[in-house]
């Protein structure tokens, strides 16, 4: 494969086949690509009325159109199929390196149609698709199964999988890389319905993606960056996460306390920014982002001692502090660790 031009790589579980179709230039600058591409395709590929488990639904990966190039922040990656959950168009976004590393390999997109007869996984490289048994994977959960993975293709390889929801296509699972989640209606269980454990990408033969004009792109990324770089947000985000929203959305009487039957949660200070800062370790980023907004917290002492978890958010500090009254943040991590 190369970065040329625009491809998509399509893939029958069933044939255990593939192949490369470039994509016309007219579609690509009317789509662009990412969600574009998800809305024109999933009508293209998914017949009406199909069966959102069956083997006949599809399973899209496609990479923003700024993926694995020097744009800070622009490497996201969505999954594209019928959903189980509401039986419409499903689009659900992730972050993380996955988007990146397609587009290092020359795709714009995976179109993945039919169903393993046993459970599998994919490996895609710069020569093409490998159709490997995930026998010893199923039942496994998304942080073991990656670990396994990067051991048996190498550290550096980008998985997306699904963990034991998906393998029993519970209708809310989702499809994981690294820590992040592409968490929305029902994408892991139209995976775990194709006996598709993962998907793995391994780019070390791989170039970024082809620029048109290198010097202007470039020139727009420095004034991007400039930009950003020391705005307060910008800066609040890398520093605490969404964690600092808490006490925002607390002083304003719209944190959710017992699913907003009261406004306010007596001890809110225990679960702030600042409580959860005493307690973080590290940054995480996705692909080429300057912000790095991915907070690892560690508990060190209590019975969830030696947790780390990326996060929590703020949605995790409302759901697990506000919504059932706990102020303890330890507790939370803990949560929020076997969330993901």
């Amino acid at each position: 494969m190369d970065n040329l031009r625009p491809k998509l790589l399509y893939i029958d579980l069933t044939a255990k086949s593939s192949y490369i179709e470039e994509i016309p230039e007219d579609l690509f600058k009317l789509f662009i690509g990412g969600r574009g591409f998800g809305a024109l395709y999933s009508l293209k590929e998914i017949p009406p009325k199909t069966d959102p488990l069956s083997e006949g639904n599809t399973l899209m990966f496609f990479p923003g159109i700024l993926a694995g190039t020097p744009a800070a922040g622009f490497s996201k990656w969505i999954v594209v199929t019928k959903s189980p959950l509401t039986g419409t168009y499903a689009r659900s976004v992730c972050g993380g390196k996955l988007g990146a590393a397609m587009s290092f390999i020359g795709l714009s997109g995976m179109i993945i149609k039919g169903k393993a007869r046993s459970p599998s996984y994919l490996s895609v490289h710069h020569k093409g698709v490998e159709f490997l048994d995930a026998g010893d994977l199923w039942g496994k959960d998304t942080v073991t199964t990656q670990h396994v993975l990067r051991q048996r293709h190498g550290p550096k390889v980008s998985v997306a999988t699904i963990g034991i929801a998906g393998e029993k296509q519970v209708l809310i699972s989702s499809i994981i890389h690294e820590r992040r989640a592409a968490a929305r209606l029902g994408v892991g269980a139209v995976m775990g319905s194709k006996n598709l454990k993962a998907v793995v990408i391994d780019t070390r033969y791989g170039n970024p993606p082809g620029l048109h004009n290198k010097d202007a792109f470039s020139g727009l990324v420095k004034e991007h960056v400039s930009s950003i770089k020391d705005h307060p947000r910008r800066k609040r985000l890398q520093e605490l996460g969404t964690t600092f929203m808490t006490r925002q959305m607390h002083d304003l009487g719209i944190f959710p306390v017992k699913n907003f039957q009261e406004g306010n949660l007596r001890g809110i200070e225990q679960i702030s920014a600042e409580a959860f800062s005493k307690r973080k370790v590290k940054d995480y980023g996705c692909y080429g982002c300057t912000t790095r907004c991915g907070n690892v917290f560690r508990v060190d002492q209590g019975p969830y001692a030696g947790v780390e978890s990326e996060g929590p958010e703020y949605e995790t500090i409302y759901s697990f502090g506000g919504e059932i009254q706990n102020t303890d943040p330890n507790l939370i991590i803990y949560a929020d660790y076997l969330c993901d």
